[in-house]
């Protein structure tokens, strides 16, 4: 068995080629797809990142404008209920003041009834006294 040296050498020499055929057209064309995929998947998480970040900026605003917005109306209606109730005082108030204006007027109107009743009760009963007085002294009964 002889070896003979001009096959080996062209059997290494067409692997070498093969080898080097191979890792240009094919190896380093697969890794640069292969890396550009990684690129654009690692900036595709860095883009849902960054938006959802954004959104949660959104939601914190929008938590704290709600949060504000709620304190306002909370202060706008202990404002409004505090102005109805001093609305309602001060119409008692009023009431309870021409209440009493009115029951004066009518404790007034109703002692110059009585002393108008007392003086034409007197006058009546001056009449009636005089009537039966001269009833008596005339012997008309």
């Amino acid at each position: 068995m002889t070896v003979d040296l001009i096959t080996v050498a062209l059997t290494v020499l067409s692997f070498v080629l093969l080898f080097l055929v191979l890792h240009f057209l094919y190896f380093k064309p697969v890794l640069k797809i292969m890396h550009d995929r990684q690129a654009k998947i690692k900036e595709g998480n860095k883009s849902k990142i960054r938006s959802a970040e954004k959104l949660e900026e959104q939601n914190r605003l929008i938590s704290t404008r709600i949060e504000e917005e709620t304190r306002k109306a909370k202060e706008e209606y202990i404002k409004r209920t505090k102005a109805a109730e001093d609305r309602a005082y001060a119409l008692k108030k009023e009431v309870l003041e021409e209440e009493d204006t009115r029951l004066e007027q009518a404790k007034k109107h109703l002692m110059t009834e009585k002393e108008e009743m007392d003086k034409e009760i007197e006058k009546r009963l001056f009449e009636f006294a005089k009537t039966l007085a001269d009833r008596l002294v005339s012997g008309d009964y």
